[in-house]
């Protein structure tokens, strides 16, 4: 999921859903800078292109810039690691309880 705010500037915020921890998924951060399989350039320059943004952004080493969120949100108790807390990804971690304090209503409807 991709959102596009403009409140205090331009910022593009990437949030990743997953039930794996973010140490096992497959795809992390760095990802977005990679070529896709069939899209013309990497899923962070779509969408620069498509919101207009122009300064380029590098991502490779897991750095964002300041416009740049990446939220990876899954239901694994699992905290981040030592290798993914070192790896120096700029990654805002949401777990289950993290998840559930938003809307404790809606999360137990969705869980029950």
């Amino acid at each position: 999921m991709v959102l596009y705010v403009n409140i205090v500037g331009p910022q593009l915020i990437f949030a990743q859903i997953s039930l794996s921890a973010y140490s096992n998924h497959n795809t992390k951060l760095p990802d977005l800078g990679a070529n896709q399989r069939n899209w013309m350039f990497p899923v962070l320059q779509t969408y620069q292109i498509v919101f207009g943004l122009t300064k380029p952004l590098n991502v490779t080493t897991g750095k964002l810039p300041s416009n740049v969120r990446y939220i990876y949100a899954t239901t694994s108790g699992e905290v981040l690691t030592r290798t993914s807390r070192n790896s120096g990804h700029d990654v805002f971690l949401m777990r289950t309880p993290n998840i559930r304090s938003l809307n404790q209503v809606v999360w137990d409807q969705m869980t029950a």
